[in-house]
């Protein structure tokens, strides 16, 4: 029977009961079962742990990135198509810009509060796009036809630093816009527009016309998916936009 303390070795080891001696390092493998010794078990556990973690945090991330964030339609109803002429007498037809993400908002260039607003968003992100821009569209369709002129709308593009060929400010007269009004429920008081819950009948002027201000966002499928109020955040315009993009 060893003394308490003794050290007990593996057969063919020489044993000492010399209590100055240091005793002997615990074995990787226990020499008579040949497992590993507990501690191994929990370090590689914990390595296990943490490489399941860093896995599922990477899948998460994944996730939010392909995330919508802004306010959904829920039922995802395709975007009614349309054509018009831009500030520059280019004619845009919604329909030929399938495959791209297209954001449709509705303004007008003596507007006093939500039409710079949502100009200025619109030209942040433009900027912060970078590559992606050409995976996107920018539109804006008129509301007062009589006093959005092409030289005016250029004007109000370069104050708002929105440039470039996917940006588009549609213009037309009265019969060819009322239908685009009423299609996107887009409520103007530069003529009564049928049928759209926001519409009201007044007189224009050129210092202000009420309308609904609001920034769809249709996917490259051209369903219109996010509906984006006038004072929407840029990063909340850019992660649904790039979501749409690049989303399955």
């Amino acid at each position: 029977m060893p003394s308490r303390g003794a050290t007990r070795q593996p057969k063919g080891r020489p044993q000492t009961n010399n209590p100055s001696a240091a005793p002997a390092t615990q074995p990787l493998v226990n020499p008579r079962t040949g497992w590993l010794g507990p501690w191994l078990f929990l370090l590689l556990g914990g390595v296990l742990a943490l490489a399941v973690g860093l896995a599922g945090l990477v899948v998460t991330l994944h996730r939010q990135a392909d995330q919508l964030v802004g306010p959904l339609l829920s039922d995802s109803p395709p975007a009614p198509d349309f054509a018009l002429q831009d500030q520059n007498g280019q004619r845009v037809q919604l329909s030929t810009l399938r495959g791209q993400v297209v954001a449709l908002t509705f303004l007008y260039v003596n507007c006093p509060d939500v039409c710079p607003l949502i100009a200025s968003k619109l030209g942040q992100a433009q900027h912060q796009l970078g590559a992606d821009n050409a995976h996107v569209a920018l539109l804006a369709v008129t509301v007062d036809p009589e006093h959005d002129t092409p030289d005016a709308v250029r004007r109000f593009s370069a104050e708002h630093q929105l440039q470039g060929p996917n940006w588009h400010y549609l213009l037309g007269s009265l019969p060819e816009l009322l239908p685009v009004w009423k299609s996107y429920y887009v409520g103007t008081d530069a003529a009564q527009v049928p049928g759209a819950p926001a519409s009201k009948v007044s007189t224009p002027t050129p210092l202000l016309v009420n309308h609904t201000a609001i920034v769809y966002l249709i996917d490259p499928g051209q369903r219109v998916r996010v509906a984006l109020d006038a004072n929407f955040a840029v990063s909340d315009f850019l992660q649904d936009v790039r979501a749409l993009a690049h989303g399955p």
